[in-house]
Formats: structure tokens, sequence, C-alpha cells
């Protein structure tokens, strides 16, 4: 079943919710590796509000409000880092998660990769509408989430010291 999904920038009134988010506790061991302090999601998550940083942050919704999180960039601007390691400078790469507990297991990681897929797409050239995402391979919900939405495992990639799998999605 498909479920609609609506994107939209981060904005300086979501740091308190992404705050909670980052430090509930599914998303440890993937996402975050303890506690986090509100100012150290303040002082990452503010200088990407604006249309200067090359990481654009979206929130993600349903009619009951927001539940996660997604942001992209463009391998291009950290060519020592994710995708580009792995010898992939174009396209555009995707960090997500749910930050809900409560929407767990209801199919949205799946709907946020699609929505962002057609959400991202318009925005970057041709050559750069290959898509990619990174999942520890311990991260079987993120990995059933991104093969669901058309991603398929490219290529082994060590990302922060953690062994995964690149998924890669064709031009869009």
């Amino acid at each position: 079943m498909t479920k609609h999904v609506a994107l939209r920038r981060l904005a300086e009134g979501d740091l308190a919710t992404l705050h909670s988010w980052l430090d509930a506790g599914h998303l440890r061991p993937f996402y975050t590796s303890g506690p986090v302090a509100r100012s150290d999601v303040e002082d990452e998550f503010s200088p990407r509000l604006g249309d200067g940083h090359a990481v654009r942050c979206l929130v993600a919704a349903t009619d009951a409000g927001p539940f996660g999180y997604i942001q992209w960039y463009l391998n291009a601007a950290y060519p020592t880092y994710g995708a580009a390691t792995a010898g992939h400078t174009d396209g555009v790469s995707f960090d997500y998660f749910i930050g809900s507990a409560a929407h767990l297991g209801k199919g949205l990681g799946t709907a946020i990769l699609r929505g962002a897929v057609a959400h991202v797409a318009p925005q970057v050239s041709a050559q750069d509408r290959r898509f990619y995402v990174w999942h520890d391979d311990r991260n079987i919900a993120a990995i059933r989430c991104a093969t669901s939405a058309g991603f398929r495992k490219s290529a082994e990639l060590e990302t922060k010291g953690w062994p995964g799998w690149l998924y890669t999605r064709g031009p869009a």
C-alpha cells in the first residue's frame, strides 16, 4: 500500500522535534551512538536551514503530522565521503530515519525514499539523477525500505567504521 508522505524543508521550529527523534533509543545503533544534546542538534542542523549549505534537510509528514527526516546532498560536494569513496561522484545520496517510534513498521521509510527521489530529481542535472543510500547490513528494516523503493545493492562500503552496503537507484 502506498503511503502519502509530504516532504518539506526543515525549519528552525523543527529543531526541538529533531532533537527528540535523534535522542530516541530506536535510532541506536544505526543512526546515533548514545544520548544527543539539544545544543549538538542545533550546532549541526542550524547551518543547514538556509540555501547555502550542501546538505538539504527535509521533514517527512503524513496528515497526522511529522514523523521522519531525510537529507540529501550531491556526492560531488563530499568527494571523500560515502558513495564518492566508492567512485560515485555523480548522483545524490540520502540519509533518512523514522523519528517517531509510533510510525515504525508502517511502510513510511519506503514512502520517504520514493518521495525524496521525486522531490530531488527535478532539482538536479540529468547526470545526477542516480540516487544512493548506505545501510549497515544489520539494519534489516532500512534495507527493506530501500529495496522496496527501487534501490538495489551495488557496492560493499564501510562508512564511519561501520561495514555495510551502498544501494543505488537508477536515473529517475
